[in-house]
C-alpha cells in the first residue's frame, strides 16, 4: 500500500519568504508616508501664513478705523486687531520662521496700513519658513510697493 501526501498547502520556507517580502514593502511605504505627511504640513504652514497676511491686508483696507498687525516669532505668529490678539499660530517643533539673514524673529511687529500696505523699509519684508530637519524652505515676500504677497520654493519658483 502506497502512502500519499497532500500537496495542497504551503511549505514553511514559502511562508517565511512571503512574510519577509511583505515586511520590506510595508517598511518602505511607512517611511514614504511619513515624509509625505511632513511635506504636506510644511506646505500647509507656508500657505496659511500667506493667506493670513492677505487676510490682514483685506481687513485693513475694509476697516480703515481699525489697526491690524502680525507679530512674528521663531515658533509662530499672532494676528492682532486694535492690539487684541484674535489668532495665534504655533508651528511644529521641526519648523521655524527666520528672516533674510537666517536670524529668528523675536516679536517682530508688522503693521498694516489702511491701504493694505505695511510699515517697513523700501525693500519690503522677507520671511522664510524653514524645515530644521532638512534643507527645505519657503520664501514669503511682502513687497513695500504694490503690497504683493508671494510664496516661493527653494528654487525661487513662484508657487502662490
Amino acid at each position: 500500500m502506497k502512502i500519499r501526501f497532500k500537496t495542497n498547502g504551503y511549505t514553511l520556507i514559502e511562508l517565511l519568504i512571503s512574510m519577509t517580502i511583505i515586511g520590506i514593502i510595508t517598511s518602505v511605504v511607512v517611511i514614504n508616508v511619513q515624509k509625505i505627511s511632513t511635506d504636506y504640513t510644511f506646505d500647509m504652514y507656508s500657505l496659511n501664513l500667506v493667506n493670513d497676511i492677505r487676510m490682514l491686508q483685506e481687513k485693513s483696507v475694509s476697516n480703515s478705523n481699525k489697526s491690524y498687525s502680525m507679530i512674528l516669532r521663531n515658533d509662530g505668529y499672532d494676528l492682532k486687531e486694535n492690539m487684541t490678539k484674535f489668532k495665534k499660530v504655533k508651528l511644529k517643533s521641526q519648523f521655524i520662521l527666520v528672516d533674510k539673514s537666517n536670524q529668528g524673529f523675536k516679536d517682530k511687529d508688522i503693521r498694516f496700513r489702511y491701504d493694505g500696505g505695511i510699515n517697513c523699509s523700501s525693500d519690503g519684508i522677507t520671511i522664510f519658513v524653514k524645515n530644521i530637519n532638512g534643507r527645505k524652505y519657503r520664501k514669503i515676500t511682502i513687497a513695500a510697493i504694490g503690497e504683493r504677497v508671494k510664496l516661493y520654493d527653494e528654487k525661487s519658483k513662484n508657487i502662490y
